[in-house]
């Protein structure tokens, strides 16, 4: 299996572009290689409904980077790689809508959604939340912790790829019914579309 990088990301308040803290893990042959966790100060006050999801308060940031100053570490983490995230809509959103922000040049990111391959390929589950699909393999997940969110998702994914005998994340999207993957600022992750 090609190395691929499962994201997760958390926010201040109901802006997507107010992202908290972004943990990223790395993996290879379906096994972990590396991993990254930061907290980022959105530079935006924090909502209560927010702040009861993740548990991250508004202070503990005030001395962390902003988005635009954790934007090589995030590219050179990722690294050419694809991603995956877990309803990837929201995430991969979230850093376009931070790119844009600070009218930042928004990188050819390839992404998968973890969700969207579940529901393909799996059909005994009776909801594919993160927390259900984690609890069915018995991979340990503190829920909304960017860190263990990103490294369920890719756990689960390579699950997918190991039960299918596939040799890559490629042909688990492909066989999901995806023709390619989503591209950050770009074409979404959806099935049946062509380039």
């Amino acid at each position: 299996m090609q190395d691929f990088v499962a994201l997760d990301v958390e926010t201040a308040n109901q802006n997507r572009y107010t992202i908290c803290s972004i943990g990223m893990v790395r993996f290879k042959y379906g096994e972990i290689l590396d991993s990254y966790y930061q907290l980022i100060n959105p530079d935006e006050s924090f909502s209560l409904a927010n702040i009861h999801v993740h548990g991250i308060q508004e202070h503990e940031v005030i001395s962390s980077p902003r988005f635009y100053d954790i934007t090589k570490q995030i590219e050179d983490f990722i690294g050419g790689r694809p991603v995956v995230a877990h309803n990837a809509t929201f995430d991969m959103g979230a850093l376009k809508d931070n790119f844009n922000r600070y009218g930042l040049e928004i990188p050819a990111i390839k992404y998968a959604c973890s969700y969207q391959l579940a529901r393909a390929v799996r059909k005994n589950f009776y909801n594919y939340k993160l927390s259900t699909i984690a609890n069915y393999y018995g991979i340990p997940l503190t829920h909304h912790d960017a860190l263990s969110d990103a490294k369920a998702a890719g756990l689960i994914v390579s699950k997918f790829v190991h039960e299918n005998r596939f040799s890559n994340l490629d042909q688990l999207v492909r066989f999901a019914g995806y023709p390619n993957y989503g591209v950050l600022g770009g074409s979404g992750f959806r099935k049946g579309r062509t380039r």
